[in-house]
């Protein structure tokens, strides 16, 4: 399924930005609401899917429920939430080791904004297929979102270039990867 979503996304009008995962404060939710809420842009719009612990989920939104631009949506199946946004946040406060829902939205043509953090950068190629950031640099996360929203002509550059790199993580090649390490491993073990 991987790859054969989309072939390339073009931006609309009103940029929606996206979340989508376990509603947690590992996962940079704050982080990432507290810059969105700052954000004086008319046109744009993040969409949280996913849930959390209650309470936490029950804080957050209503925190935030006086921001028109910010909508939390609770579950959503991927393939549903993907057709509504146009990139994609990753914000981790720590080190994932590989970051799902990165290769599931490059699949639908959806560029990536992630945290500096774990194995988020070995996916997305800062300024090719998304951006990245440093969590502990105070307007670095503005900075990458003010990317996608000055710079619309290049989206759909992006967006290509996410199908690319999202073969590089279909199931098949990364076996022939794997399979070609072992051999290199095993024939200069037998040296």
């Amino acid at each position: 399924k991987i790859g054969n979503n989309i072939n390339s996304k073009s931006i609309s009008n009103k940029i929606k930005f996206g979340f989508a995962g376990r509603i947690s404060k590992h996962k940079g939710i704050e982080l990432l609401l507290d810059v969105f809420s700052k954000l004086n842009y008319n046109g744009i719009e993040l969409l949280i899917a996913g849930t959390g612990e209650q309470k936490y989920y029950n804080n957050l939104r209503n925190k935030y429920k006086n921001k028109e631009n910010i909508k939390f949506m609770g579950f959503v199946k991927s393939e549903n939430f993907y057709k509504l946004i146009d990139v994609i946040i990753v914000p981790s406060l720590w080190n994932e080791a590989f970051g799902r829902v990165i290769i599931e939205a490059m699949s639908y043509g959806i560029p990536v904004i992630g945290s500096s953090r774990g194995g988020i950068p070995e996916v997305i190629i800062d300024g090719e297929n998304g951006f990245l950031f440093d969590p502990d640099k105070k307007d670095d996360l503005k900075l990458s979102i003010n990317k996608f929203i000055k710079n619309k002509e290049n989206y759909m550059k992006i967006s290509t270039n996410c199908l690319k790199r999202v073969k590089d993580f279909i199931l098949e090649k990364m076996l022939d990867e794997y399979e070609k390490f072992i051999n290199e491993i095993y024939n200069g073990y037998n040296r």
